[in-house]
């Protein structure tokens, strides 16, 4: 009895302390400084904005300025699709010149180059372009090769948005080829789509579904990278390109979901205008397909009519005709007297009924009358020798 009182004792003791390790590295703001870093790192900045915001807090009662300003900034980051960028890019280009931290902490500097990058890529080319160029010189002092292949992929994106697309691919697929190299998670996923979403634009949707699918499955093996959303928003424009609708909408309404829940606004109304025009193309497609069985069906009932017709005046003129070759056989041949080699009609002689019955194409009967010398098409007869006469034993009309 004493061993399992003791073994309980041990077990509660066990789950007390890994509950209070797990507030201790909750409250301590390294921790969550260094957790959001990392999901910064890997692009999945929403879901690092919760951990930004406690490290902030936390380092500003202990009155650290330094990290509260590095959550600050990744707060930003991770926020800033909630904001007005063109009065963040102004704040943090005026922190630039002024902080004393931010001009003596390279880091630091770095850091907030960054972000400024990304908020300036969503404003102009002209500013993102400064930023990164700032970024790449201050990595290369640093010696951080992996910040320094991506201030140079960036730069690609930046000649992109300038017009200047054989710098812009050669800057981006050297990014990729380096993220591969330092091993950069996050980098690889970014220019993977980046590369995608190119040949999206090119129209070559195959091509760029095979880059989205490389880039989900790193993200897949990495969980901390989070929801795709720039890789899903390209196989959502290649889907609509291809004309995948039930695909597109379905996708759509994953991501317009996916971003509500982040509040990533941005993604949300891209999202939203990619949707709109699959429901419109939808739409169009429903159109059309009704727009043509109107048609199929008001020229199903003008052929019903028309054969109608043809078919009463054929009757009318058959029994016109009939009468008439009665009256000859009668004369020519007697009454009883069936028609013999030599007895040969010519197809000029034959009346349009005739070539009806016996052809059953009324358009190219009447053709055949007018050039008797072309040859009319097979098919198999049944007729009555009244409507056929006999030459050199063999049937010839």
């Amino acid at each position: 009895m004493s061993v399992r009182r003791v073994t309980i004792c041990i077990f509660l003791c066990g789950v007390a302390w890994t509950f209070a390790q797990a507030q201790t590295a909750t409250d301590d703001p390294d921790v969550l400084l260094k957790k959001a870093l990392h999901l910064g790192d890997l692009y999945n900045w929403a879901d690092a904005a919760p951990m930004f915001t406690e490290a902030e807090q936390l380092y500003a009662a202990r009155g650290d300025r330094r990290n509260a300003l590095y959550a600050h900034l990744g707060l930003i980051r991770s926020t800033m699709e909630q904001l007005s960028l063109p009065e963040v890019s102004e704040e943090l280009g005026a922190e630039l010149d002024k902080n004393p931290l931010l001009q003596s902490d390279k880091e630091l500097r770095l850091f907030c180059l960054m972000v400024l990058g990304d908020i300036d890529g969503e404003l102009d080319a002209a500013p993102m372009r400064r930023d990164w160029e700032a970024a790449l010189k201050l990595a290369q002092a640093l010696g951080d090769k992996k910040l320094e292949n991506r201030a140079s992929g960036e730069l690609g994106f930046a000649l992109f948005l300038e017009g200047d697309m054989t710098s812009a691919r050669q800057k981006v697929a050297g990014a990729l080829m380096g993220a591969m190299m330092f091993g950069d998670i996050g980098a690889q996923i970014r220019y993977l789509a980046a590369v995608g979403h190119a040949y999206v634009q090119l129209g070559s949707y195959d091509d760029a579904l095979g880059y989205f699918d490389k880039a989900l499955k790193i993200a897949t093996a990495n969980p901390d990278a989070g929801y795709q959303f720039v890789v899903n928003e390209g196989r959502l424009q290649a889907f609509r390109g291809m004309g995948k609708l039930d695909a597109a909408e379905q996708l759509a309404n994953e991501i317009i979901a996916q971003a509500q829940a982040r509040q990533k606004h941005v993604k949300e109304t891209q999202a939203l205008i990619t949707a709109g025009t699959v429901e419109a193309a939808k739409g169009d497609d429903a159109k059309a397909m009704e727009a043509e069985r109107e048609k199929n069906a008001r020229r199903k009932e003008e052929l019903k009519l028309r054969f109608e017709e043809e078919d009463r005046e054929g009757f009318a003129n058959d029994k016109a005709n009939e009468r008439r070759e009665k009256a000859n056989d009668e004369q020519e041949f007697g009454e009883d007297k069936v028609p013999g080699p030599g007895d040969g009609i010519k197809i000029e002689q034959a009346s349009p009924a005739f070539l009806q019955k016996a052809f059953g194409d009324r358009i190219h009967a009447n053709k055949q009358l007018h050039h008797p010398e072309q040859t009319l098409p097979y098919r198999p007869l049944r007729l009555t020798h009244r409507q056929i006469k006999y030459k050199n034993g063999r049937g010839h009309i």
